[in-house]
């Protein structure tokens, strides 16, 4: 009769290293959708700059302004 051998230490092994990568991933995820966020909010503040630095570089220009906006962007 062959040794009985239990390959149940592996399989609790195999699932805590499961759940610890679902768990990174999980939050992984969450800093994704963050970071678009955040990345969605600087586009729209650079698009309003660009608006203000078009409106700017019309008519009287003011350099200092100018190149504020510049900088800004």
């Amino acid at each position: 009769m062959p040794p009985n051998f239990s390959l149940q230490n592996v399989l609790d092994i195999r699932h805590d290293l499961v759940e610890a990568l679902e768990i990174e991933f999980s939050r992984l995820l969450q800093l994704k959708v963050s970071q678009q966020s955040l990345l969605d909010h600087y586009l729209v503040l650079q698009a309003d700059l660009i608006d203000k630095l078009a409106a700017a570089q019309t008519g009287d220009l003011d350099l200092f302004n100018l190149r504020m906006l510049h900088a800004n962007i």
